[in-house]
């Protein structure tokens, strides 16, 4: 913003600051601060509403002679303002659903109205709906005036009940109406946005993908595939459920065979791995929770449960022996029983995928990526051996692994002290390298397998 301030303006922008800076309280107290660092002997700053003020000052620029300097970036900016707005893009908000209680609740004890934690879930809908069509403003008259469409939608994370989502008018009845709104994680962000061509790859995929299902709308499903769908649904359901929720083993198999306990320790991820830090596995987020199981080439979530779906590539990037040398040096022996068990629902599983889709071998219809896989597989499954060994030893400092290196004369002859190793994080709770060997793994398997939640 300061780039664009000058010290010489025409009358018609002067009139405009001086407005600005004489306005009422009430409008101007969201800019104090800002005014405060702004002594009387520097230039004037006008705050950006709308494409107008930018025009206000190309156009005093040009009338002081400073037409040279309009044309430069004050040109580009009014360009990329008129193309994009000065949003560029609508932003949702997202908040766990704790957080909207708390709201709710310190508003409805400033009412005097009680305590909305409290209320059963009937009371909640209830005065929500009665405050959404009564007469009491949802919004403050003081608020700071935002461009239009620059906030889209609020939505609470971890939502059970209805009152959570009474309040969220803005939700498009049906799913792509002539556009796609996508968010992408910063985990997977170089992955897409790195390099020049991968930005504009990616950024041709959205608009293709929607352009494509306007154009080729797919078949309004039957009656009868919804009650096939609806009864699917309920076993898969239950299916899944009697696993991850019911079984007892459960939660400690998967903190034991899998790096969830280590990837929530490390800062990799865009977030905490947990909505709650004393919660079980219905407070991991979905990127850890995914993130876990694709590590091991496991991939529970995606086929636990699934008896007849297209999840072909899923299968093809898994792999339960990995799997099971994850068991084997990270669990304890009395869940390797459970472990095989699970192995063995995903071999039916596979078996199933395969008969419905009349195919022999995974990816028979796409050789294209059965080669892709293919090739990088040699290299992801090393990543897991050395990953799985490094779990082991930092779990159990006292287990020890006999080294044998296939390595060149010179890297083996090299004399570099071992001293060097601790320069790698010196911060880390491990024995030297360890955490940085874990995160290279994790890093390289998520890039190989083109998944990381």
């Amino acid at each position: 913003m300061f780039e664009l301030s000058m010290w010489r303006c025409s009358d018609e922008l002067l009139v405009r600051a001086n407005e600005l800076h004489r306005s009422s309280k009430k409008d101007s107290k969201h800019y104090i601060e800002f005014w405060k660092k702004d002594p009387p002997s520097e230039p004037y700053r006008v705050i950006l509403s709308d494409v107008n003020a930018l025009e206000l000052c190309f156009r005093s620029l040009c009338s002081c002679g400073d037409r040279a300097i309009a044309d430069g970036s004050l040109l580009d900016f009014l360009r990329q303002v008129s193309t994009f707005g000065l949003s560029l893009v609508r932003l949702d908000i997202r908040k766990e659903s704790d957080r909207h209680t708390e709201v709710m609740d310190a508003i409805t004890n400033h009412l005097e109205n009680g305590s909305y934690k409290g209320w059963s879930e009937e009371r909640r809908q209830e005065w929500l709906r009665s405050e959404l069509v009564g007469k009491r403003p949802l919004f403050g008259p003081d608020l700071p005036k935002k461009p239009k469409k620059s906030l889209t939608c609020w939505t609470p994370s971890m939502s059970y009940q209805n009152s959570l989502l009474t309040a969220i008018l803005s939700q498009p009845p049906d799913t792509i109406q002539g556009s796609l709104r996508v968010i992408f994680q910063e985990e997977v962000m170089e992955q897409s946005f790195g390099e020049e061509h991968l930005c504009f790859r990616t950024l041709q995929r959205y608009p293709d993908a929607t352009l494509e299902h306007g154009m080729h709308p797919p078949v309004s499903p039957k009656s009868e595939w919804r009650a096939l769908m609806d009864e699917m649904a309920i076993i898969s359901t239950e299916k899944y459920r009697s696993i991850v929720f019911k079984e007892p083993r459960f939660v400690e198999y998967f903190r034991l065979a899998s790096p969830e306990l280590e990837f929530a320790r490390m800062n990799i991820g865009s977030r905490p791995s947990k909505r709650k830090p004393s919660g079980g596995i219905e407070s991991l987020r979905a990127i850890p929770w995914i993130f876990a199981w694709t590590q091991t080439r496991f991939h529970l979530p995606v086929w636990l449960g699934v008896t007849i779906d297209l999840v072909e590539m899923v299968f093809a990037k898994g792999d339960p022996g990995i799997a099971a040398l994850y068991d084997k040096l990270l669990a304890s022996e009395d869940l390797w029983s459970f472990g095989q068990q699970l192995r063995a629902d995903y071999e039916e599983t596979k078996s199933y995928l395969l008969k419905i889709a009349g195919h022999r071998d995974l990816l028979e219809g796409n050789p294209y990526l059965k080669q892709r896989l293919r090739l990088r597989q040699s290299y992801i499954t090393a990543l897991n051996v050395c990953q799985a060994y490094t779990l082991k030893r930092i779990r159990d400092p006292n287990y020890h692994v006999t080294l044998r290196p296939h390595l060149s004369r010179e890297i083996t002859d090299s004399r570099k002290p071992a001293a060097e190793l601790v320069k790698l994080n010196p911060t880390s709770e491990y024995a030297p390298g360890l955490e940085d060997t874990l995160i290279l793994t994790m890093k390289g398997i998520a890039a190989g397998m083109q998944n990381t939640g």
